[in-house]
């Protein structure tokens, strides 16, 4: 079976609505937590689109205490939501230190050839 992404476009709601309405599903269940931090992962690793990733970051930080990540990260609380929109264009530091606080580490390695 062919997995299915669902957008907000399915669903009639804002994208804002959505993502908030996903982060709370999520912070009710640590298992879809779970499962929902390796697909970020897997898709990133196979798409390497950086505007979804750093919205299920968004996510993943919604579900969680922003204010607390914020303060870890050593930024700001609206600056969390600036640096994961999907229309900017954060430093590859900032980016790694708010996915590490999140649970995802950012690997590199040497391209093969």
């Amino acid at each position: 079976m062919e997995d299915m992404e669902i957008t907000p476009e399915d669903c009639k709601i804002s994208e804002n609505d959505f993502d908030t309405s996903y982060a709370k599903y999520l912070r009710e269940d640590p298992e879809m937590m779970k499962a929902f931090k390796k697909r970020i992962v897997a898709d990133f690793n196979r798409t390497g689109n950086m505007a979804i990733f750093l919205n299920n970051l968004k996510i993943l930080a919604m579900a969680g205490n922003v204010a607390g990540l914020a303060r870890k990260a050593g930024i700001k609380r609206p600056n969390v939501y600036k640096a994961l929109s999907k229309t900017n264009n954060p430093s590859f530091a900032t980016v790694r230190k708010i996915a590490a606080l999140l649970g995802i580490n950012i690997r590199m390695s040497v391209a093969r050839g």
